[in-house]
């Protein structure tokens, strides 16, 4: 499959890119005829929109762009740990993870930079910052996630995710180096919800 363009921001996607990226991953012959971009709530690393498309045949819908964002306040941790080349990974390689995730329309990433770029079935509304709740659900669902993968073969064998026990070493180390940046910059604990920042602080 030949590499999709990667836009460096929102104002880069139009019409055009939209139908020849989908084209390009998805394999499918629809075509977008209008589009609307807005506002969405902003992660940690990366510059999101809602994007409200019409197809050709008529009917409508939501998708979800999400793409790097250079003024990220861990972007360097996230490069080094591998966050945007694992997660295109995931959407371009994994179908069935015994969860319900999106349904991916474009995936692509630059090995070396790592900028990329994400189109996704819009599955909000959402929120930027994690409370209690969430994270209590996000480890409910990520053990059932585990338990249907653990020990996969195929996924040892998969480059863009590296070697597991590696990876959970490094996630230990990259969590306690965002602790001590974050203790280190008042201002940074201002991006994380008081009771996630509890327990991290608790943790590491």
């Amino acid at each position: 499959m030949q590499m999709i363009k990667i836009p460096r921001s929102p104002s880069d996607v139009s019409l055009d890119w939209l139908n020849d990226s989908i084209a390009t991953f998805a394999r499918t012959s629809r075509r977008l005829i209008a589009f609307e971009m807005s506002e969405s709530p902003q992660g940690q690393s990366s510059t999101t929109r809602r994007i409200r498309v019409t197809w050709a045949e008529g009917d409508s819908g939501s998708l979800f762009l999400k793409m790097l964002n250079p003024l990220a306040p861990f972007i360097e941790l996230h490069r080094k740990m591998g966050v945007y080349h694992t997660e295109v990974g995931f959407y371009k390689q994994v179908r069935e993870v015994g969860l319900r995730v999106p349904n991916c329309h474009v995936a692509e990433v630059d090995p070396i930079t790592q900028a990329f770029v994400l189109l996704l079935e819009d599955v909000g509304p959402g929120r930027s910052l994690m409370n209690l709740d969430d994270a209590e659900l996000a480890i409910v669902n990520l053990a059932r996630f585990h338990s249907q993968w653990w020990d996969n073969e195929d996924l040892q064998s998969q480059s863009w995710l590296g070697k597991p026990r590696a990876r959970c070493l490094q996630t230990i180390q990259t969590a306690k180096t965002v602790m001590a940046t974050i203790r280190e910059n008042p201002e940074l604990e201002l991006l994380i919800d008081g009771e996630a920042r509890e327990a991290l602080t608790l943790l590491f």
